[in-house]
């Protein structure tokens, strides 16, 4: 179980980092910089009623949600 201690960034940060969940044909693993590059390119083929963001812009997001501490943001990889 994840406990964040709200007393440190820098821990809550590590803490969240080491976070993922495994299934048989998917895993959840914290989304970080080097995802957003591969979430940029799949968000822009979706069908979105907000403008998109610039590949910049979504550095800064990934940046924001990693720098939260009650944010726990996953990105999937498939297998299988």
């Amino acid at each position: 179980m994840l406990k964040l201690n709200f007393g440190s960034l820098e821990q809550d940060i590590k803490e969240k980092m080491k976070v993922s969940l495994k299934g048989e044909k998917m895993m959840l693993v914290p989304y970080m910089k080097e995802h957003v590059s591969r979430y940029h390119v799949w968000i822009q083929d979706q069908i979105i009623v907000i403008e998109p963001l610039t590949l910049d812009q979504e550095y800064e997001m990934q940046l924001s949600w990693v720098q939260d501490p009650l944010a726990l943001l996953c990105w999937t990889e498939n297998w299988g």
